[in-house]
């Protein structure tokens, strides 16, 4: 296959990894074929071993236990040849378990700016997950790492040549057997790997479709390979004769450059490595020259990727992708030295399974001997006729046989199997389980009828407890997935690489439904400082995060279990259930889930526009019982004229002598308002002569008018009292 289009990378000054000595300096032309050769070899024989145990543990998986050797010994003997496979089971119950308990991908912000950006990313992180059906490949890599020690993915850009050059980001599944590692790299992940090799074998005539150029240099190499009589190690190395197929290596490789830093008038900054500024056109050097000023040198890791057979060199070039990262994430199981590599669950398995195989082989062979133990009989027991007879027919059901005298005739009795060997078959199972960890509580078998509910779940957690670094192992990769999908600070991923046009991504919900997100989206807006702008909505290249691998189970036997525990808890607790039907709802599997919502919500809704309405009634009804008994209170507090008015108003009297009684009675005492207006007025002017300095005179002017308003007035009210 053809490795991708080159692209340029400007990355930021280099941490700490580039002070390692162990990362070489080459120019532009990249290492001679000769190095990446040797690189080949020397990982091809460092995994020899590992390859060999690897297929191994496969062919324990799938059934294939005897050695060639033991299964013609055993033909030659007459004896059986029994297999009773315990590894299948245990690798599907694991299989099957990190099926149910998948963990989805989070991103935190490190600032508030970036909160709606890292839903953006999440949602992204899911189109290209749902895109590329990534939960079958994280199951298959995880089998796989649990059988061989070593799981591999490969994440990166694919093109389409159907749609206009476009392509899509995917995370696919590589077989551990493709994979060649860097030998001398010690750290469990393989990050201090100089290289990373993947090797596939490819038909020839696909091989010169891929590399026309180099067609007669491919014929003419398989040519030669044909024509050795004598299979080489090259040979078996990088051809397989029968089949007419050559193994392409792709080799991702570390270097060191030599890089400028140009700093620009306009504040920012350019990294250019020599093959850049060689490849710039006269209009790019005279701008550089113009808006430089100042620079700097320095060295950066720049990965970069071969592709070659034997001594051909077909290809070398920079990385297509800017991450700075290689492509495969692996899947590491179990490396505890530094030295050796992986191992998985079958690997300690393997002992046990042959020691029960060969136990249980032995058990029937004694069993079936059992019924043919044959006779003991003298000379003339029986005639050749008999003893044919005898011989065939003595041990099927039915047989009638003849003989001359029985009393000379007594059959060998077998012993019975030793008791040594059936518990020897008891312990291989029993050693099975307990150097894989898994019990009979995780299998779901051979469970005691009368253990309690809560041993049972003890002895499940304790299994759970020895397959903790699996799934840790799985979180780191999982990491490193998304860390090649979005990039570290200073280095883009693919998605902020690739995905840089205004685009609208419909994107999977939780419970089936569909929502949809445009990213890099243009928009103009008005500044006040610098008038019309375009702001980007959704931009995929700015934010920073952190990743996290969220602990939240998303199978449906975690969400039945957590279905349960909640009903369980309305029910004794005495929590209304219209307070968490929306959860119940999403944590079941029935369909519909958001339809169901949604109905639920409207009836609610309605419900409580109904209260509403009833309540408003209820108010306009006290309210008008309050009026009607604010009247029938106040009617007694006022004069009668007033009371009488009232009551003309309800009707209950005539309203003319209603109005009759109310103009006398304003007649009547109008005057007496007006002599109590006057004596108010008359105290305020007294009290601001006091305070002018001259109270005597005014004081007894205003004195002697009020008494006799006061006096005037006292006999009318008196005439008309009387």
């Amino acid at each position: 296959m053809a490795i991708m289009p080159d692209a340029r990378t400007v990355t930021d000054p280099l941490d700490s990894v580039k002070a390692e000595n162990k990362i070489p300096s080459i120019d532009s032309n990249g290492y001679d074929i000769m190095k990446f050769t040797q690189w080949f070899r020397e990982s091809v024989e460092y995994m020899n071993d590992w390859r060999k145990e690897a297929h191994e543990c496969f062919d324990f998986v799938e059934g294939k236990q005897w050695s060639e050797g033991d299964v013609e010994k055993l033909k030659k003997m007459g004896r059986p040849v029994v297999t009773i496979n315990k590894i299948r089971p245990m690798i599907n119950m694991l299989s099957g378990y990190q099926r149910n308990n998948r963990n989805d991908i989070d991103f935190l912000p490190r600032t508030n700016d970036d909160a709606q950006l890292c839903e953006v990313r999440k949602a992204m992180t899911k189109y290209v997950m749902d895109r590329s059906n990534y939960e079958i490949c994280e199951s298959a890599t995880f089998e796989k790492g649990c059988i061989s020690g070593l799981g591999w993915v490969e994440v990166g850009y694919e093109y389409d040549e159907e749609i206009d050059g476009e392509g899509e980001a995917f995370v696919k599944d590589v077989s551990p057997f493709d994979i060649y590692i860097d030998p001398e790299s010690r750290k469990r992940e393989f990050e201090d790997s100089k290289y990373i090799i993947r090797a596939k074998w490819i038909d020839k005539d696909k091989l010169c479709e891929v590399y026309p150029e180099y067609k007669d240099i491919i014929l003419a190499k398989i040519d030669e390979y044909d024509k050795n009589e004598q299979e080489e190690y090259n040979t078996r190395l990088y051809y397989q004769r029968d089949k007419k197929k050559i193994r392409l290596c792709e080799c991702w490789y570390k270097v060191r450059v030599m890089r400028n830093i140009y700093y620009l008038s306009n504040g920012t900054t350019l990294e250019l490595t020599n093959d850049d500024e060689q490849q710039m056109s006269l209009e790019e050097m005279m701008y550089l020259q113009q808006n430089v000023i100042g620079k700097t040198t320095g060295f950066k890791t720049q990965v970069r990727v071969c592709a070659f057979f034997d001594d051909v060199k077909l290809e070398d070039m920079e990385s297509p992708y800017e991450h700075g990262e290689f492509p495969f994430v692996p899947f590491v199981v179990y490396r505890n030295d530094e030295n050796k590599m992986p191992q998985g669950i079958v690997t300690a398995a393997k002992d046990p399974q042959r020691e029960l195989n060969k136990r249980r082989t032995e058990f029937i062979d004694i069993v079936s001997k059992s019924s043919h133990s044959g006779w003991i009989y003298e000379k003339d027991a029986m005639d050749p006729n008999q003893k044919h007879n005898f011989s065939h027919n003595a041990s099927k059901a039915g047989a009638l046989l003849e003989v001359k005298n029985l009393n000379k005739m007594r059959e060998i009795v077998p012993p019975n199997p030793p008791v040594s060997l059936v518990q020897a078959i008891q312990d291989s199972a029993n050693d099975m389980k307990e150097v894989t960890g898994i019990n009979e509580a995780m299998l779901g078998t051979d469970i005691n009828s009368s253990a309690s509910g809560r041993s049972i779940e003890l002895q499940q957690k304790q299994a759970i407890t020895n397959l903790i670094p699996l799934f840790d192992a799985l979180r780191s990769m999982k990491k490193g997935i998304v860390y090649r999908l979005w990039g570290k600070r200073g280095h883009k991923g693919i998605i902020p690489q690739y995905y840089t046009e205004e685009k609208v991504y419909r994107i999977e919900g939780p419970n089936g439904s569909y929502n949809f997100m445009t990213v890099n989206q243009k928009q103009q807006i008005n500044d006040p400082l610098r008038g019309v702008i375009t702001q980007t909505l959704n931009d995929l290249s700015q934010g920073e995060f952190d990743v996290v691998i969220a602990d939240i189970n998303a199978s449906s036997t975690v969400r039945e279990a957590k279905f349960w525990a909640l009903c369980d808890a309305i029910s004794k607790l005495g929590i209304p259930g219209d307070m968490v039907f929306d959860m119940l709802i999403d944590l079941s599997d029935v369909p519909g889930k958001e339809e169901i919502k949604q109905r639920y919500q409207q009836r609610q809704q309605a419900q409580q526009q109904a209260q509403q309405a009833q309540m408003q009634q209820q108010l306009q009804l006290v309210q008008a019982q309050n009026n009607r008994t604010n009247k029938s209170i106040n009617i007694k507090d006022v004069p009668l004229p007033v009371q009488l008015a009232m009551l003309a108003k309800e009707n209950l009297v005539d309203p003319q002598l209603a109005q009759y009684m109310m103009e006398l009675y304003v007649k009547t005492m109008a005057p007496k308002v007006a002599v109590q207006e006057e004596a108010q007025q008359a105290q305020s002017l007294v009290q601001q002569q006091a305070n002018a300095g001259n109270p005597q005179q005014m004081t007894q002017e205003q004195l002697n008018n009020l008494q006799r308003r006061i006096a005037a007035q006292r006999a009318i009210g008196g005439n008309n009292t009387n």
